[in-house]
């Protein structure tokens, strides 16, 4: 049996160059920055620019990055796809390149039944060996998941949900629902600290593209059950979120924040673009406000 996945574990950003293009030196500079601080990536997701890439893109997203990370940091790969082809050949590829885990919307586009979603993440779980998550995001995806449909789930053999519901008594309700084998991750750092609560033990924090560090020390802290310190933590971290939208889309607004310290974040792909000059000023003046730049 496969262990729970643990820790910080970001949905890395994917840097383009200006002209549109992977850029394969600014992919390999964030794992790098972010190594040093989280227990794991999560590609190829929301933040990760997955629904902006093709198959083959991905593909090389995947190789690049088990090949930078090298061991040191778990890998999970989001394979979400409108067609189980896709999302098993993703998954194959992934399981090949070396990630440890996978994980993927229910498909999107069209509003599935359950019993197309149950196919499509069977045919995930029986192609690969790897633990397979489900990605709940309705605001992305157009529905959610139920935890009848969870627990469906949950005994075709999915291994655990990231649960992006931003619903923290859903997020209860699945943990008091299903076995403590199965695995519940948060799916965004707003909500951590009262999911540690409940016994959340990882979390895929968006603003960890940028501030790595910082959700490493509410991960800490609230491990340690050091609540006091750990709130603290979580308002700067509710006040970084909050900055991040000062640039517009909080995949822009992230990758600001890392080009302003110091890293090569790349380009977000079109129709995503940088932030203009007053925008990146105004986040820059609340981020030294802030006494985080």
């Amino acid at each position: 049996m496969s262990k729970k996945l643990y820790g910080v574990v970001p949905p890395m950003i994917t840097p383009f160059g200006e002209d549109g293009e992977l850029n394969e030196d600014a992919i390999r500079a964030v794992v790098n920055f972010e190594v040093e601080h989280v227990h794991g990536l999560f590609i190829c997701g929301t933040y990760g620019g997955g629904p902006l890439m093709d198959t083959d893109e991905k593909k090389r997203v995947i190789d690049i990055v088990t090949e930078e990370v090298n061991g040191r940091v778990e890998i999970v790969v989001n394979v979400a796809a409108t067609t189980t082809k896709t999302a098993v050949e993703l998954a194959k590829h992934g399981e090949r390149a070396g990630a440890n885990r996978v994980a993927s919307t229910p498909p999107f586009y069209y509003v599935h039944p359950m019993d197309d979603v149950m196919r499509y993440f069977g045919g995930l779980i029986d192609a690969v060996s790897l633990p397979v998550y489900a990605y709940n995001n309705p605001g992305a995806v157009g529905y959610g998941l139920s935890i009848d449909d969870v627990g469906a789930l949950q005994e075709r053999g999915l291994f655990g949900i990231k649960d992006s519901s931003f619903d923290i008594m859903w997020h209860d309700s699945v943990r008091r629902a299903m076995p403590d084998t199965f695995d519940l991750v948060m799916g965004t750092e707003a909500m951590f600290l009262p999911a540690s609560v409940l016994g959340t033990q990882a979390f895929i924090p968006g603003l960890g593209n940028a501030y790595p560090d910082i959700l490493r020390r509410l991960f800490d802290q609230a491990m340690e059950k050091d609540l006091t310190a750990a709130y603290e933590t979580h308002k700067l971290v509710q006040d970084l979120r909050s900055m991040m939208k000062i640039c517009g889309p909080t995949l822009v607004g992230v990758t600001e924040m890392a080009w302003l310290r110091g890293i090569n974040a790349g380009y977000p792909r079109a129709p995503f673009a940088r932030a203009g000059q007053d925008k990146v000023k105004k986040l820059q003046d609340a981020l030294v406000a802030a006494g985080v730049l």
